[in-house]
């Protein structure tokens, strides 16, 4: 008799379901920007709706390619480029100006974004389950069916609030955090104090005024401090 799964084994479960439905999700978000994509650039919808075939074909290249690194490294390293790759060519798309870059970016999500996370999660689903198994591989599939159908409802309404170039780059949250710390790091390098470094050491008083010892010696010694 099977021996009954361990209660972590659910969370595994949850997990690799939540994660296949936003790479399910994140696939067939193109639906949804087909009409202002077109409405921006011109393009024919059939030239647009292309990237869903590409995305598809380079999914199951992908599929193929990280199932066998996932035998060989890591599950962790390889989901962790899965994980990844969406939201870089989701930001990649935010830029969009031809259809080549279209394409592109979405061969890029399918071979390492989701290529990398299917195959190796549902093959982590199988190893945590034995007397459960068909029930733990339903559930997981039952996951990305709801991300097929959550990830473009939810795309639609950023589009409509925000337009499509940053809907592509996620919640007004999100996007004020990234601004916020841009914000924050070029603060930092622009009150970083400007040191002069001779031969590797710090420049002080008259050497770093550029001032020679006589002319140094009539000013006041705050002005060099």
């Amino acid at each position: 008799m099977l021996e009954r799964e361990p209660p972590y084994a659910w969370v595994i479960l949850a997990a690799c379901a939540v994660m296949i439905g936003m790479a399910f999700g994140a696939i067939v978000n193109i639906a949804v920007f087909l009409t202002p994509l077109a409405a921006e650039f011109g393009w024919p919808r059939a030239e647009l709706a292309a990237a869903y075939s590409v995305v598809t074909v380079a999914t199951g290249l992908g599929g193929i390619v990280m199932g066998h690194f996932s035998d060989r490294l890591s599950v962790r390293r390889v989901v962790l480029v899965g994980s990844i790759m969406p939201g870089v060519a989701f930001f990649l798309l935010s830029g969009l100006n031809t259809p080549a870059e279209l394409y592109a970016y979405h061969a890029l999500m399918g071979l390492l974004g989701f290529g990398a996370i299917l195959v190796p999660l549902t093959n982590v689903t199988t190893f945590w389950f034995t007397r459960n198994r068909g029930l733990a591989i339903g559930l997981t599939s039952a996951g990305g069916a709801l991300g097929q159908g959550l990830m473009p409802f939810l795309a639609r309404h950023l589009i409509i609030a925000q337009g499509w170039r940053d809907a592509y780059q996620g919640p007004p949250v999100l996007r004020r955090q990234r601004r916020q710390a841009g914000e924050v790091d070029r603060g930092r390098r622009a009150g970083r104090p400007r040191r002069a470094v001779r031969r590797g050491r710090t420049l002080r008083g008259p050497e770093r005024t550029g001032l020679d010892q006589r002319a140094a010696a009539a000013l006041p010694h705050r002005l060099l401090a």
